[in-house]
């Protein structure tokens, strides 16, 4: 080059043409008229490194062999305003809801919950290398996310307790970097049961029932029967165990509660 334009702090490569790259370094000498715009920053055989340091005119000089080479160089503060590089994901945290496609004519989904979320990147020209699920193996397997960042729980949480579970997105972009979201998912079934559960003891548990009364209940739900035992000699909040019962188990039960069976086995 005889002219070249460069912005304020860049580097660039120079070479000085029709020299062999194998020319010891200290055949050719450069230097710069006005090192406060553009300085010398390093020189090796054919080739030095221009350092931009402030706006102006700066004639880079190469010597070799007696002769004189020229460039000149000016230093703008900014050719054309780059986009800093400040890679996001669109969503810092995320809540998730999972329903087994069994349970939605029963339940049904709840259409202000989220029950996949598609994350994109911005801020950067990267693209994502991959993603992936973190945290705890046992939770981790019970959610996916796509190639394209599509998340979405593929299991529900085995007890029925469980609340919520949370676990970890990662996205590796190409250049290394690594960004991450919390995830909180719940399992609507399990918000069902709990929800059942607690309708039932708001209606059929109460202060005036006898001890009796407080300890055993029968329930019919999805084609079983079940028992539920209440803690009734111990303080609030009372223990409340639920268990599957055979036919026999009901009738010894049955003795001193005169239920129907038709009522509670569908005869």
């Amino acid at each position: 080059y005889t002219s070249k334009t460069m912005e304020r702090g860049e580097f660039y490569n120079i070479f000085l043409k029709g020299v062999p790259k194998s020319v010891k370094t200290k055949k050719i000498k450069w230097k710069s008229s006005n090192k406060k715009v553009v300085s010398i920053y390093s020189n090796k055989k054919n080739k030095a490194v221009l350092r931009a340091k402030k706006c102006g005119n700066a004639k880079i000089t190469a010597i070799y062999k007696g002769r004189k080479y020229t460039c000149r160089v000016s230093v703008v503060k900014d050719l054309e305003q780059k986009k800093a590089d400040n890679p996001s994901l669109n969503a810092s945290s995320v809540v998730i809801h999972y329903l087994p496609d069994y349970a939605v004519p029963y339940i049904k989904k709840n259409t202000a919950y989220n029950y996949s979320f598609q994350f994109t990147v911005s801020g950067t020209d990267e693209s994502v290398r991959s993603w992936s699920i973190e945290g705890d193996p046992a939770v981790a397997k019970r959610y996916h996310i796509t190639d394209k960042g599509l998340l979405y729980k593929v299991f529900g949480d085995d007890d029925y307790r469980t609340e919520y579970t949370e676990c970890t997105v990662k996205a590796e972009l190409t250049n290394g970097k690594v960004l991450t979201a919390g995830i909180r998912g719940y399992d609507d079934v399990n918000i069902f049961i709990r929800n059942t559960i607690s309708d039932f003891k708001k209606t059929y548990i109460t202060d005036k029932m006898t001890e009796y009364e407080k300890m055993e209940k029968v329930v019919r739900a999805d084609g079983k029967v079940y028992l539920v035992t209440t803690g009734f000699g111990n303080p609030k909040p009372r223990y409340y165990q639920i268990n599957e019962i055979t036919r026999a188990d009901f009738d010894k039960i049955n003795e001193k509660n005169f239920v129907d069976p038709a009522y509670i086995w569908g005869e």
